[in-house]
């Protein structure tokens, strides 16, 4: 027993485990950005991949040069008033055609009158 009483020991001990459980809280986060990552790099490189092989076969079958495509990128990109290489964020949330209320994104239906939302393949 120590001049602080047995208390003290138990705040130590409770004070260390807490270090140690933070410690491995941090480690968790770190190993899931990593993979994290990862994951992301890998969903790049396939799409990177499926670019190339699309763009291949429609050269090859279709006759278009690469200065096509390039003029098609530039002209998408252009679409916000700058060339670079990014595409326009569309902060503009949409109306309903129905209800005229703003649309929740990502939503098939509208939330107030359950009109069906048609959306184009590339809308984000």
């Amino acid at each position: 027993m120590t001049i602080y009483g047995d208390n003290y020991g138990d705040q130590l001990r409770m004070e260390r485990q807490e270090r140690l459980r933070e410690d491995a809280q941090e480690r968790y986060k770190e190993n899931n950005q990593g993979a994290d990552i990862f994951s992301l790099q890998q969903d790049v490189e396939r799409l990177l991949l499926i670019t190339e092989g699309l763009w291949s076969f429609i050269k090859r079958h279709h006759g278009y040069k690469d200065k096509d495509l390039y003029e098609v990128v530039n002209a998408i990109d252009a679409r916000d008033g700058q060339i670079d290489g990014k595409l326009a964020k569309t902060n503009t949330p949409e109306k309903c055609p129905e209800c005229g209320r703003t649309l929740p994104r990502r939503k098939p239906f509208c939330s107030y009158c359950g009109t069906k939302v048609v959306r184009g393949c590339f809308d984000r």
